[in-house]
């Protein structure tokens, strides 16, 4: 229940920028992209966007395809049907 209270806030709540948020709604990023695509640069206060793959994602997505190819050459060899 507080996940789901919490997940609602409003983009620019003190606890959503808190946790990392950017303060931004749909509206300031529409007008921010109309900018964008009148002037032919991104809008200065745009803000940046993050890469959140971290080393342990990436372990786990390379454990799932090494299981996902091995499940695939068992199939192939007849082991599983």
């Amino acid at each position: 229940m507080i996940f789901v209270r919490l997940n609602h806030l409003p983009d620019a709540a003190a606890t959503r920028l808190a946790e990392g948020g950017t303060g931004w709604d749909l509206n300031n990023y529409l007008t921010a992209h109309l900018f964008q695509a009148t002037a032919g640069e991104e809008h200065p206060w745009l803000p940046k966007t993050e890469n959140h793959v971290t080393a342990e994602h990436t372990k786990i997505i390379a454990a799932a395809k090494r299981r996902r190819a091995e499940r695939q050459q068992a199939i192939a060899e007849g082991r599983i049907t």
